[in-house]
């Protein structure tokens, strides 16, 4: 058995689903949900919207 992983959100990946599912000895699964809490995404993607604070390294322990 081999794995193959086929973007199928772009045409090109879409086409050759098309054109696999034609052929009787392939077989397709598809993957399960991402496999990171949901939540700790969330707060990602959150975070990389936000701007960072500049901190005076001279003054950071005072």
């Amino acid at each position: 058995m081999t794995t193959v992983i086929i973007n199928d959100k772009s045409a090109k990946g879409k086409r050759l689903i098309e054109f696999l599912k034609t052929l009787d000895y392939v077989t397709f699964e598809t993957a399960q949900d991402s496999p990171y809490c949901k939540e700790f995404v969330r707060k990602i993607r959150k975070s990389e919207k936000q701007t960072g604070e500049k901190v005076d390294l001279d003054n950071l322990w005072k």
